[in-house]
């Protein structure tokens, strides 16, 4: 990562060439609209348009849409053009992914769009205030779903994958039930119970 001196010249250049500055490199993964869990891993990924001296790549997070940036990793090697993300523990609903293609020369980069993070404590909260519990969690098959209060016939869940399919809809008939996910592949699932409260969706790993 390179130190600029900046100056209301430089600024006016940039706002110039701006269209041109985000065309030669491009990123691949988060693109935007993606929602993660905190302790998500995150394989952000991006591919070079056009070469230039290239020194190494930096990539920036932004939790407000881009009005701020924090330094995520600085001086990843050329030839590597993927970096392993930990999601944070926090809430924030307009993340961004920037990928910076640090030159000899003049820098270029491409970000994001919004993509939402939420905290493991706010999940876990919301689903205590609609009376919501399941486990264990990783599960080897046997999943264990427990609600309190109850409202015959206003709650219902189902089960996604990580592509967006559904595995399964389930009623929650009786304050305790159970959800077999034996038939399932290794991997992670998604839950999501609505009722007249609202909805939630919490991640469920099958072992």
């Amino acid at each position: 990562m390179k130190t600029k001196a900046s100056s209301g010249l430089l600024f006016l250049l940039l706002l110039a060439v701006l269209p041109s500055v985000r065309a030669h490199v491009e990123l691949d993964y988060p693109k935007g609209g993606e929602s993660f869990q905190a302790g998500d891993t995150v394989h952000i990924q991006w591919h070079e348009l056009i070469p230039h001296n290239t020194l190494n790549w930096d990539l920036l997070v932004s939790f407000d849409g881009g009005l701020s940036w924090d330094t995520l990793q600085a001086d990843i090697p050329y030839d590597s053009l993927s970096f392993v993300w930990e999601v944070p523990e926090r809430n924030a609903d307009s993340t961004r992914i920037r990928i910076v293609q640090d030159n000899s020369g003049f820098d270029y980069f491409d970000e994001s769009g919004d993509f939402q993070i939420t905290a493991l404590n706010a999940l876990q909260d919301r689903s205590l205030e609609m009376g919501f519990r399941f486990g264990p969690n990783p599960t080897s098959g046997k999943l264990f779903v427990r609600f309190s209060p109850l409202k015959p016939h206003t709650s219902h869940l189902s089960l996604w994958d990580a592509g967006g399919r559904v595995c399964g809809r389930f009623e929650a008939l009786s304050p305790k039930m159970e959800i077999d996910l034996s038939g399932l592949p290794s991997g992670v699932f998604f839950l999501r119970l609505e009722t007249e409260a609202g909805a939630i969706v919490c991640r469920v790993v099958r072992r």
